[in-house]
């Protein structure tokens, strides 16, 4: 887990809703739901998890390939 502090800057900025969080080796991850920016030295930025977002895509009958590759 990576964490952040004043000194590295926010994690998100207002209007990075819906922004792709990606993890150290290039993996979606989830989407920016909201943040705050840095308030102080206080930085809290929300995020869904992708494998929530796919079985709540699923469920409404929404097939999403997300993770194209180039053999597909």
């Amino acid at each position: 887990m990576l964490f952040r502090d004043f000194v590295l800057g926010p994690f998100s900025e207002p209007g990075d809703s819906g922004s792709a969080v990606v993890d150290g080796k290039g993996r979606l991850a989830g989407l920016i739901t909201s943040g705050t920016g840095i308030v102080e030295v206080f930085d809290c930025t929300y995020s869904t998890s992708v494998g929530f977002l796919l079985q709540r895509m699923l469920k409404h009958g929404f097939h999403a390939n997300i993770f194209p590759s180039l053999n597909t």
